[in-house]
C-alpha cells in the first residue's frame, strides 16, 4: 500500500494542494517509524545488525522486504496495522496538516 495523494483521497483526507506533498512525506516518515520500533522489537541483534548493513549497503527496498517478511513473518499485518492507524489519525485530526507538522517535529527530535 502506497501513501500517496490517491491514498489520502480514497481515504476522505481533503487537505489544500499546498499541503498533500508533506501530509504524505509526513505520514510515510510516521509510517517508516512505527513499523521500525515495532519490528525491532521483535528481531534479535544480529537480524539488527543485517537489516542495517542493507541500508548502509543501499539494498534496494523490495530486496529489504523480502528480507523482513521471512524474518518477521508478521510484517506486512504491522504495515497494514500501522497504516490503517495512520488514516484514522489523519481522518479524526481537525486539521491533517498540524497533526503531520507534528509527526516531522517528533521525527526530528528522533535523529
Amino acid at each position: 500500500m502506497e501513501i500517496d495523494e490517491r491514498w489520502l483521497d480514497q481515504q476522505g483526507i481533503k487537505l489544500e494542494n499546498k499541503n498533500v506533498a508533506k501530509v504524505v512525506a509526513a505520514a510515510r516518515a510516521e509510517l517508516s517509524m512505527r513499523v521500525g520500533y515495532n519490528i525491532a522489537e521483535h528481531l534479535s541483534d544480529k537480524q539488527i545488525s543485517q537489516f542495517e548493513k542493507m541500508l548502509d549497503d543501499n539494498v534496494s527496498e523490495a530486496k529489504r522486504i523480502v528480507w523482513l517478511e521471512k524474518a518477521y513473518p508478521a510484517y506486512s499485518d504491522v504495515v497494514a496495522a500501522e497504516t490503517d492507524k495512520i488514516s484514522k489519525e489523519l481522518r479524526d485530526a481537525d486539521d491533517p496538516f498540524v497533526l503531520a507538522e507534528s509527526w516531522i517535529k517528533k521525527a526530528s527530535s528522533h535523529s
